[in-house]
């Protein structure tokens, strides 16, 4: 039996044939796979210069196989004017489309982070025209794009210039109505500090400026509108709207006012509110000063300011003619009970310095009733007061305080001028210079008699405070100056004051009231040394704090208590040294208090 090999050899060509061709397909498939991943970062960029179609880059895009290239697109973008860019716009397209794209993923391209796509778009073009935009590169169909996609709209290009600017100095008015719409932030100033409702008014975009007022971006106000109003005048319809606006948001006067000095040529759109305004602050009006404040706020309401003018004119007139017949008894004679109860109303003092405005001719009438108001005072003043109080001030000498100087000094300029009013021959009605000429003889009276008064007090004064000091500082309160000044005589004993008793207060262990430092240490320039080279004080003799003691018997703003250059002694307001602050603190309290010299703590 012969045996075949024929069907065996058939069988080993055929499977050698099938493991040959599965392993060729499979070498293609790697090797089909290793090209593809291979294209995919040239495959973007061989698509923008057009080596391969768009189509097909586009469909790789959007499935997946190619995943960046989106920086490249920008490049192009940005330094590619846009009419050669309908490739590279298609690219974006399908990159916004593809899924799971992130428009503001930033991406690191050798080594370094990347801005997000809008805002590398913005700063590549801005940089690569020299700092300057332009209607030639970026096409809206591009803007848009990224921002549908969720680009941020507020994204700033090197200079802090946003796509607002961009939009603004490339006219493109669809862009600068679309950024609005998208939320653009108008109140963002660049480097310059203007903001872009400063640049939109400046170019003359009214549409996108309603368009912001309308969304509530932007409140135009006579305040913050920082545009010169000539400027704005050369866009006419812009204008309008600006002064409209501003006009309804002004409320306030200082508002109304700036509006009218803006918009000089529309103050119309405010005039019922000035009006308004002005005769609200009128009727409120109840002096002539009062009026004549609104009428320096209102000087063109003359209509509205002059009939409240006249209505508090008439009402002061007759304040005067009361005044006048409350005077007449002491005009004609009739009276001499000058008290002050009967004194005219205060309002003519200076009425006539108030009133240019006069056309009943009252003015001489209230110049002689103020008049006569002064000589009234001076007639009802107490010749025979004490300008001295033992408690008051005897305790107060040590820092200048004695007899109370203003006080008489003022009762001594009233009768004065009361005297210098009744000598006046000129200037008075009849009944007023008849009633000056009757009362001068009563004024020299008062004159002469509080001229011996302030003489005794002066006498009484020293007295009682040579006797303080001779007791060491001791006052009695049962000892008053005030008792029986009027009737002591310049030789009598009386004019000698009671010695008063001393003082039971143990001033050695008193205890302190509360006090506080009233200033920060401070440095006298009390006999400096001063270096010569460099011209400044090189040590000083004395540094003093100041103290205020919480006693309502102590009237003293501050006492002061020095310091020796070496810190070991320490003196109060009479000279005497104390060893330690505390125990100066203390002696300077007694000293003030009680007029007395403390031992404890004393350096002797």
């Amino acid at each position: 039996m012969r045996f075949c090999f024929r069907p065996f050899l058939c069988i080993f060509v055929y499977v050698v044939f099938f493991l040959s061709n599965s392993f060729t397909a499979e070498a293609q498939k790697r090797t089909s796979k290793k090209t593809s991943v291979k294209k995919e970062i040239p495959s973007v960029y061989d698509a923008l210069k057009g080596l391969v179609p768009a189509s097909e880059v586009c469909q790789a895009i959007k499935s997946g196989e190619i995943v960046w290239g989106i920086y490249s697109i920008m490049d192009y973008l940005a330094e590619h004017p846009k009419k050669d860019c309908q490739v590279a716009e298609q690219l974006l397209e399908a990159f916004v489309n593809s899924e799971g794209f992130d428009i503001n993923k930033r991406e690191v391209i050798m080594g370094r982070t990347q801005l997000p796509p809008l805002a590398y778009l913005i700063r590549t073009n801005y940089t690569y025209l020299n700092g300057h935009f332009s209607a030639d590169y970026i096409s809206d169909n591009a803007l848009r794009l990224l921002i549908e996609a969720g680009a941020r709209v507020n994204t700033y290009n090197t200079d802090g210039g946003s796509l607002m600017n961009f939009a603004i100095e490339t006219n493109n008015k669809y862009l600068q109505s679309y950024f609005v719409e998208k939320g653009i932030n108008l109140h963002h100033e660049d480097k310059t500090g203007t903001d872009d409702v400063y640049k939109l008014i400046s170019a003359g975009s009214v549409a996108a400026l309603k368009k912001a007022v309308d969304v509530g971006s932007v409140t135009l106000t006579v305040e913050n509108l920082k545009n010169d109003t000539k400027e704005i005048a050369q866009y006419p319809e812009l204008y309008d709207y600006v002064a409209q606006q501003c006009a309804s948001a002004a409320k306030e006067y200082s508002s109304l006012l700036t509006f009218r000095q803006r918009f000089a040529d529309r103050k119309s759109l405010v005039q019922g509110k000035w009006e308004a305004m002005a005769q609200a602050e009128c009727n409120a009006s109840a002096t002539f000063d009062n009026i004549m404040a609104a009428e320096g706020r209102f000087p063109d309401l003359t209509e509205i300011v002059g009939r409240a003018k006249l209505r508090i004119y008439k009402s002061d007139c007759a304040k005067l003619q009361k005044s006048y017949e409350k005077a007449q008894p002491y005009l004609l004679g009739q009276s001499k009970d000058y008290s002050v109860d009967k004194y005219p109303m205060e309002f003519f003092h200076t009425y006539c310095e108030k009133y240019s405005y006069d056309p009943e001719n009252k003015m001489q009438i209230a110049a002689n009733l103020a008049d006569f108001n002064e000589v009234l005072k001076g007639l009802t003043t107490n010749p025979h007061l004490t300008y001295w109080s033992e408690n008051k001030f005897l305790g107060l000498v040590a820092i200048g305080v004695d007899i109370d100087v203003k006080r008489a000094e003022a009762d001594q300029q009233a009768i004065a001028h009361a005297i210098s009013i009744a000598d006046k021959t000129k200037g008075y009605l009849d009944n007023f210079q008849s009633f000056f000429v009757s009362v001068r003889s009563d004024l020299y009276r008062i004159r002469e008699e509080m001229k011996k008064n302030i003489e005794r007090n002066n006498r009484e004064y020293q007295a009682a405070f040579a006797e303080f000091k001779r007791s060491g500082g001791s006052s009695s309160s049962s000892y008053s100056s005030r008792s029986s000044s009027s009737e002591k005589t310049e030789s009598s004993e009386d004019n000698e004051p009671p010695h008063p008793t001393e003082s039971p207060i143990d001033i050695e262990n008193i205890s302190m009231p509360d006090y506080e430092y009233t200033d920060k240490d401070w440095i006298a320039d009390d006999n400096p040394y001063w270096d010569q080279i460099t011209n400044t004080p090189k040590s000083v003799y004395w540094s003093h704090k100041r103290i205020k003691f919480d006693d309502p018997e102590i009237t003293v703003g501050g006492a002061v208590i020095g310091r020796s250059p070496d810190g070991k002694t320490f003196n109060i307001s009479d000279g005497t040294e104390y060893t330690n602050e505390a125990d100066a603190i203390k002696a300077q309290y007694v000293y003030f208090r009680y007029g007395k010299k403390r031992e404890t703590g004393r350096k002797w």
